[in-house]
């Protein structure tokens, strides 16, 4: 595999994780759901369950196996 296409597997995978969601933040806005922005329509708190949690981890460490294991990091 060629750098260019080892590096954009790797900003594929963090492009993936930059989209998720953080406890407490706006889905829609990307802003802390706790303050107020009457920008949002749709502005609310996600409340991140554990086992969203558990099951988010275990997919990104999944994936990051799967890369490190493809690149031969």
């Amino acid at each position: 595999m060629k750098v260019r296409e080892r590096n954009e597997e790797m900003a594929r995978f963090i492009r993936l994780i930059s989209r998720l969601t953080r406890q407490d933040e706006c889905q829609a806005c990307g802003e802390s759901g706790l303050d107020a922005n009457p920008a949002c329509v749709d502005h609310r708190p996600w409340d991140m369950s554990a086992a969203d949690a558990s099951e988010t981890i275990d997919s990104l460490v999944v994936q990051a196996r799967r890369l490190v294991a493809g690149l031969a990091l």
